[in-house]
């Protein structure tokens, strides 16, 4: 249906007139001269008709100028129209002529009953706005219904429609996503509340808007009743005014640390907050560092004592640190190298100290000075395993330094004066070489067992006298060894087990003896044992048999001449 026979349809429909103007002119004349107020009545109608007639107009060009789908009718004579492309979506053969069409339509599209909403003729409906939406197709839109009236009276009735379709999928999408949203929060929260440290987050005011479980224990509080009155886990009531506000909401550019009080005991915490790109605020957390100060204090007692250890030694200690400057020195140090101890107390560095000693001339000749002072101070930091070197001071002192990485890094030496040492030691070993070369040259064989019955010394003769095999023995041999070796020269009765033990214990008793052994091969030795005073055995012999068979024939003789005389 076209616009002007809309127009004419309902006017005709509003008003029972029926025939042309023209026709009822002639009634209207004589009318009109017996009836002078029915004229004016008249006029008035048709005054009201063409009012009527421009509003209706007027407000059909503003819905055709809509970008909406529309339907605008009478509720009184239930027809109307609707815009170009109604019918085409609400899928329509032909286009709307009547309000039960586009019910019908309606219903069709969306399965969506108009009728309860608009209740006519009887009452006028209220204006609506609801959106439909298919149950099985998923297609929606946002429908509402509009009263526009003619003049006093409000008989129009306009339907919009707006397809919400695509806009209905991106809100299930966003309705989806923000469930993911809010199950991640929820997630990340619970994964928050399991941290064994506080976690915290404040706005751009500083007002605190989260914090987890620990941070809420640890004050005794809810979450709900710290962030209501911004209680920041790292102020106490030091930090605030007189009417109980924070004196400062700042953030904490610089780590701070402090002690608090968690659930009753008190502990040692470093607090943090870091700035959030994608968010106004900063994100706080704190670390339990109670364990670490104990470990510290601890840590700085031991080296209290350990300097106080180092301080009390008589050799010379100085630690360098990975800066390669002194650390620590004792008193023996600076004794034993004459250096101004408040020169020291500045803690220069090796290749000062290093140039200091040299100047002064305590330090060894080096034929490269540089190259030796380079490698000095490479050994800081490259330093991995201890050793030691002598050193021979211009001063005709010998200085034994050793040389060791630092368990806290960088390095330490320590210097011993060894000049008399190495004297002693000179003189030691030249006594022991006298007295070994004095051994080894005497006729009688001497053999010395330390108190654990192993052999400790044993000069030529011994071997030569028993004539024992020189490769079999060794020192640290225990005696039942060397006693086995002489099994065939022996002269015994019975089990050899049996004599080998009686004859170590008659030689490890402890009692000085002398005895007269005979020997398979006719050999006589005199046989001696000297218990000594650190618990060892000396065993010395002779080989006395020349002068046994000597004597045997003088004593033969002496018979002799004894008997023939008598």
């Amino acid at each position: 249906m076209d616009l002007f026979n809309f127009l004419n349809s309902f006017l005709y429909d509003i008003h029972p007139l029926e025939i042309p103007v023209a026709v009822l002119l002639p009634y209207f004349l004589v009318l009109t001269i017996g009836f002078l107020g029915f004229g004016s009545a008249f006029f008035l109608t048709l005054r009201r008709l063409r009012q009527e007639k421009r509003c209706i107009l007027r407000t059909l060009k503003i819905l055709q100028a809509s970008h909406q789908e529309w339907f605008y009718c009478h509720l009184k004579v239930k027809r109307g129209i609707g815009s170009e492309g109604l019918s085409s979506y609400l899928g329509w053969d032909e286009s709307f002529e009547t309000l039960e069409d586009f019910i019908k339509a309606l219903q069709r599209k969306f399965s969506f009953d108009l009728t309860p909403f608009i209740n006519f003729p009887e009452q006028k409906a209220e204006n609506f706005k609801i959106h439909i939406q298919h149950p099985n197709t998923g297609q929606s839109c946002e429908f509402s219904a509009r009263w526009e009236g003619v003049l006093q009276e409000q008989d129009d009735l306009v339907f919009w429609l707006r397809d919400t379709t695509d806009f209905s999928r991106e809100i299930t999408v966003h309705h989806h996503k923000l469930a993911s949203v809010i199950e991640e929060n929820t997630r990340l929260k619970e994964m928050l509340d399991l941290l064994p440290l506080p976690v915290w987050f404040r706005n751009s005011q500083g007002w605190l808007t989260y914090c987890n479980r620990f941070y809420a224990e640890a004050l005794d509080s809810s979450n709900e009743y710290i962030t209501q009155e911004n209680t920041l886990l790292w102020i106490d009531g030091r930090w605030k005014d007189d009417i109980g506000n924070t004196k400062n909401l700042q953030n904490l550019i610089e780590p701070l640390k402090r002690h608090i009080l968690v659930q009753g005991e008190r502990r040692f915490f470093e607090f943090r907050e870091e700035s959030l790109d994608n968010l106004e605020g900063v994100m706080g957390y704190g670390l339990d560092l109670t364990d670490l100060e104990k470990a510290l204090s601890d840590l700085e007692q031991h080296s209290m004592a350990y300097r106080e250890v180092l301080e009390n030694l008589s050799a010379g200690v100085t630690i360098y640190g990975a800066d390669k400057r002194l650390k620590f020195f004792n008193h023996a140090y600076a004794r034993l190298f004459e250096t101004d101890e408040k020169w020291l107390n500045t803690a220069p560095t090796l290749g000062e100290v290093l140039d200091d000693v040299r100047h002064r001339r305590l330090l060894s000749e080096q034929a490269d000075y540089q190259s030796f002072r380079k490698q000095q101070l490479q050994m800081v930091s490259s330093l991995i395993s201890p050793f030691q070197q002598l050193e021979h001071l211009p001063d005709e002192r010998t200085i034994r330094r050793i040389s060791a990485p630092h368990p806290m890094g960088g390095v330490f030496f320590i210097f011993e004066d060894v000049t008399n040492s190495l004297s002693l030691e000179r003189q030691y070993n030249t006594q022991l070489a006298v007295h070994r070369a004095s051994l080894d040259n005497l006729y009688e064989g001497v053999a010395v067992f330390g108190s654990d019955n192993q052999l400790k010394l044993i000069n030529p003769a011994f071997i030569h006298i028993w004539k024992m095999d020189r490769e079999k023995i060794k020192i640290s041999q225990h005696i039942s060894e060397a006693v086995n070796m002489l099994k065939e020269t022996f002269i015994f009765e019975g089990e050899w087990d049996n004599y080998r033990s009686r004859l170590i214990s008659r030689v490890t008793d402890r009692i000085p003896k002398e005895s007269k052994l005979n020997c398979k091969d006719g050999r006589v030795i005199n046989f001696n044992y000297v218990p000594l005073p650190d618990g060892s055995h000396l065993l010395t012999c002779m080989d006395i048999t020349d002068s046994y068979r000597i004597e045997k024939i003088l004593d033969e003789r002496s018979h002799l001449d004894r008997a023939s005389i008598t």
